[in-house]
């Protein structure tokens, strides 16, 4: 048996937490192992000015950590599984997706004001072209501004006037201690989140079967088919790009429901779909919602972003 482990991950404190819970999840099964966590700067952690908005799924959080695992650096990369690209690496997979936690988004307001008591051209921070077309969708009268930084720098410029609200991942926050009950949380027919938004991913190389046998004991086969479900939905539309699309798959008692959109995020015209209690095989619901999307106007907006 192997005696020690080394996590790579990014250095903010939401990514060594996730860490942290990844390696306690694991210490469950093998108590005896030794952990260590290597932090790696990745290049959206280098660079804070330049925009996030046409970057989301371009590895921007993952390329450096990716490399260090690739080159034996590390055994396992912690990842939002958000920020993981589509288009995986040969040699790398995924060995694990722990349990998921509230995939939603929430708009963080001091005084935990709901979207309809926002006052005309309130200023939002969001860096998603996904929240920004949804938004525009439920409020076009809304100033909507780029925002960089974790989440603790961003809630930062809300408390100093900087912004009147952001949007933030509900998961995120929950992780760092923040209670979110006095926030508005949007439902899934105001925001749809991003494609495996509140999952983390466990990544590992492919022919390091001895690392993959240890962290299998922590991967939750519901939550990786409903992830798969939404991945291959970006993959379909081009997810090799950064892309305006909110999906959401869910599993409850035997009953899979999928919501998904895109967005024009400049006008805030929307296309959604929803597809409940699919029977069919996974592919099959990939390429009917995929085709549903990108009809009616769909494939004009996608076609802004390839």
């Amino acid at each position: 048996m192997i005696k020690k482990i080394i996590f790579g991950t990014r250095g903010s404190t939401l990514a060594r937490i996730q860490t942290n819970f990844v390696i306690s999840s694991i210490l469950k099964f093998y108590p005896k192992i030794t952990c260590e966590i290597k932090v790696i700067k990745t290049k959206g952690d280098l660079d804070q000015n330049t925009s996030l908005k046409f970057t989301e799924h371009l590895g921007l959080f993952a390329d450096e950590i990716q490399k260090k695992l690739i080159n034996g650096d590390i055994d396992v990369a912690i990842h939002s599984l958000k920020d993981l690209p589509i288009n995986h690496l040969k040699n790398l997979k995924i060995g694990a997706i722990p349990v998921r936690e509230n995939p939603m988004d929430i708009l963080y307001h001091p005084q935990g004001f709901r979207l309809n008591q926002l006052n005309s051209r309130a200023i939002i921070g969001t860096c998603s072209l996904r929240r920004t077309g949804q938004l525009r969708h439920l409020r076009n009268d809304l100033l909507i501004k780029d925002i960089r930084g974790n989440i603790e720098t961003r809630i930062n410029k809300v408390l100093k006037g900087e912004f009147d609200g952001i949007i933030l991942a509900s998961a995120g926050l929950i992780r760092l201690g923040i209670d979110i009950s006095k926030y508005y949380q949007f439902n899934i027919n105001e925001i749809i989140p991003a494609p495996g938004q509140g999952a983390l991913a466990v990544e590992i190389r492919k022919n390091d079967k001895v690392i993959e046998n240890i962290v299998s004991k922590i991967d939750n086969l519901i939550i990786r088919k409903s992830i798969e479900i939404e991945r291959g939905i970006l993959n379909s539309l081009g997810g090799g790009c950064s892309l305006p699309l909110g999906v959401y798959s869910c599993l409850k008692e035997n009953q899979l429901n999928t919501n998904a959109c895109i967005v024009n995020p400049s006008t805030g015209f929307k296309k959604q779909v929803i597809i409940n209690d699919w029977k069919g095989k996974k592919n099959k619901l990939i390429s009917t919602i995929s085709e549903k999307l990108l009809s009616n106007g769909g494939d004009e907006i996608i076609s802004n972003f390839k």
